[in-house]
């Protein structure tokens, strides 16, 4: 099965081409697979903190953990879409997305041990102004580097943040 396409040929930005010069599909998010363990656990935390709650009178905080609890249960009942990314010359799409080149600022390719990310960052403010897309466990990093470096500059020296850190560890 191929998993992911590199076109060298295509690498101008000068030139509209209908062919991708890379392409890849991964999940939009990282599969945690959870144990009985981690569910146990999980529960022992929320019970505790329902008993937190009780105890102090906290009934906005027990509102808002039930609340929650049905939310991340409703949100991750499921494994997530695949998405098809692709790197264009003059942009990448993700999907049906197109986003070109000059809405985007850098890149940076973060690895962990849940696997590799590419971040690219738009110039707009909105609120999707970083693009966070799951790399294919058999794309090479560098070769992505190498690719988006034609068309935007890398951000040197960048780590996994704090509560991204918090999020893999938990496996949420």
């Amino acid at each position: 099965m191929r998993v992911f396409r590199y076109n060298r040929r295509i690498l101008d930005t000068h030139t509209p081409h209908p062919e991708s010069v890379l392409s890849w599909t991964a999940f939009s998010r990282p599969v945690y697979a959870r144990t009985k363990l981690w569910y146990t656990l999980a529960g022992i935390f929320v019970i505790g903190c329902i008993g937190f709650g009780i105890f102090a009178g906290e009934w906005s905080f027990l509102v808002v953990l039930v609340l929650a609890a049905v939310f991340y249960a409703l949100m991750h009942r499921h494994v997530p879409q695949p998405k098809t990314i692709s790197i264009y010359a003059n942009g990448y799409l993700i999907d049906s997305t197109f986003t070109e080149w000059t809405h985007c600022s850098d890149f940076w390719v973060l690895s962990t041990p849940a696997g590799n990310e590419l971040h690219i960052i738009k110039r707009s403010h909105a609120l999707h102004r970083e693009g966070v897309m799951q790399l294919d466990h058999r794309l090479e990093p560098e070769l992505v580097r190498t690719i988006l470096r034609h068309y935007l500059p890398e951000r040197l020296g960048q780590k996994e943040r704090v509560l991204d850190t918090i999020i893999r560890i938990c496996k949420l």
